[in-house]
């Protein structure tokens, strides 16, 4: 929540965005064994989904592929493990947001449906129980939303599903 609120912040300022969440990123890499947990995992999923995001901001396209697929797998693993958690949900559908974002960018809008169909798919299956969040469910929404932009985008490229 706090880095929620600060990446809000600082939204202006993508080159501090950008060195504070390679900083954050860089820790993560860095913890021994021995002290990372699925919360440690997770963190540094989102840290890395929204490091790409910067990244993608700046027009650094290949790093940013490349931190959103690390995000995209450490939080894909933690699923593959049991772990069924909202913010595991939210962080991956953060970052698989972030890829579709990128590659909408690089007018590869077929994958960027894809990428945002599954984005969507993560959160409905998260935000259908009991105990979803009000914050989960508004990211559902916004994916909902970002998945019809795409739609659009796809149709006036001449690729009209």
């Amino acid at each position: 929540a706090l880095a929620r609120a600060l990446a809000r912040r600082l939204e202006g300022r993508v080159e501090i965005v950008v060195q504070l969440a390679a900083r954050a990123a860089e820790y993560y890499r860095s913890l021994p064994p021995e002290l990372r947990t699925r919360e440690t995992v997770r963190n540094h999923g989102l840290t890395l989904a929204r490091y790409g995001a910067a990244l993608n901001t700046q027009n650094q396209t290949d790093e940013a592929s490349a931190v959103l697929a690390d995000a995209i797998g450490l939080l894909e693993q933690l699923r593959q493990e049991g772990d069924n958690s909202a913010d595991t949900a939210a962080g991956l559908a953060l970052a698989l947001r972030n890829q579709g974002t990128l590659l909408s960018n690089q007018q590869l809008q077929q994958q960027s449906l894809a990428v945002h169909e599954k984005a969507v798919a993560v959160l409905r299956s998260a935000a259908q129980t009991s105990e979803a969040s009000r914050n989960l469910r508004l990211d559902l929404a916004t994916a909902v939303y970002e998945l019809g932009l795409q739609h659009a985008r796809t149709a006036e490229d001449g690729f009209e599903r």
